[in-house]
């Protein structure tokens, strides 16, 4: 498929693609990559999908009974209906929180009561003083301590371009919607009828990426611990780590238990074999990068010589798209499914960590 035919085609779809990694590294208010500049990913599509604006509107996608996903805030937005309110695991980006808040009532009378954020960043959280100002009752936000702590730091220079525009979003008086109740390893929680489990395995991502478990469901929001197929995209200026990303996902793997159902952080909802085989491709690329990195390779020569075992069917770098639809996905995808646009961008993160070992 041809790259002009697929630019053409995310246009026309507008609001319905999600062109995720473009959105998440696009300079929000300060934020910086290594060397005081904004981290700059090849192979991203010029695109702003997930910001609010008018004319733009969500779509609510039942899952199952009482679990619905409230798609195109920016990142995978779901539901969770319980006797004691609903409660919802990512939020998104400013403006969409009427219409947000108007897909829940549709399907149920029960209030908003509970916001989980899977990590700290704009696409995920920034939304949240909106739903705190607008909900018409009290709201808990619930994040990991380290999630918390970037939300709220006063400068947010320091972090990428994702983390900014969380940062930023809690000045002033929204600081009173910053994270209240925080989990540092695990915290088992119980809503109404729904028990939750929360669990961190380690940095990847970000340094503060959590694990929501619905253990009655069966389910779990994993948020960009897996965004999508292939190499990851993560932020060395929020605590992410290109090394440790896999033992990351083995943890949390093995820590995640009787569940059948992932909800990924920007693509379709997957199952846990899907999770693991994603696992499985961040170890066969990692494995490249510190192969590559112990020949003495420059980052170009290594990214270069990258190959994956065929059972991938990797993408070529210039392939940067992502969608929370599936019909959108059978449209573009139909020859590939592991993304590697973020192949350079990583593997310059990964030498970087392993120079600072030597």
């Amino acid at each position: 498929m041809k790259r002009s035919f697929v630019l053409g085609m995310l246009i026309a779809i507008g609001a319905l693609s999600i062109a995720v990694a473009a959105v998440q590294d696009a300079g929000r208010q300060g934020g910086r990559g290594r060397g005081g500049r904004g981290a700059q990913p090849e192979g991203l599509l010029a695109a702003d999908a997930g910001q609010w604006r008018e004319g733009r509107t969500t779509r609510l996608v039942k899952l199952r009974d009482n679990v619905y996903r409230i798609n195109n805030t920016g990142s995978n937005l779901t539901a969770f209906v319980t006797d004691a309110g609903v409660v919802i695991v990512e939020s998104g980006y400013p403006g969409w929180t009427s219409d947000v808040l108007a897909k829940i009532k549709s399907v149920t009378d029960k209030p908003l009561t509970m916001v989980i954020n899977t990590h700290a960043h704009g696409d995920h959280a920034s939304m949240n003083p909106e739903l705190g100002k607008l909900a018409g009752n009290v709201v808990e936000f619930v994040a990991h301590e380290y999630a918390a702590k970037m939300m709220g730091q006063d400068d947010c220079s320091t972090l990428s371009g994702a983390g900014a525009s969380a940062c930023n979003a809690f000045k002033g008086e929204n600081r009173k919607y910053l994270p209240g109740k925080t989990v540092k390893d695990k915290l088992s929680l119980k809503h109404g009828n729904l028990p939750i489990e929360l669990a961190y395995y380690g940095p990847a991502h970000t340094n503060g990426d959590i694990v929501v478990t619905f253990p009655t469901l069966r389910m779990a929001h994993v948020g960009d611990l897996f965004a999508w197929p292939g190499v990851p995209r993560l932020f060395v200026e929020d605590g992410g780590s290109t090394i440790q990303f896999g033992e990351t996902l083995r943890k949390a793997q093995a820590g995640t238990t009787n569940v059948d159902t992932i909800i990924t952080g920007h693509s379709q909802v997957k199952t846990f074999q899907d999770w693991v085989d994603q696992r499985l491709f961040v170890d066969e690329y990692v494995g490249q990068v510190l192969a590559a990195h112990k020949a003495g390779k420059t980052v170009e020569e290594a990214v270069a010589g990258f190959k994956y075992s065929a059972k991938w069917s990797v993408c070529p770098p210039t392939d940067t798209f992502a969608s929370q639809y599936p019909e959108d996905h059978e449209k573009f995808h139909t020859q590939c499914t592991y993304r590697t646009d973020q192949t350079l961008t990583d593997t310059k993160y990964a030498y970087g960590e392993l120079d600072k070992k030597k």
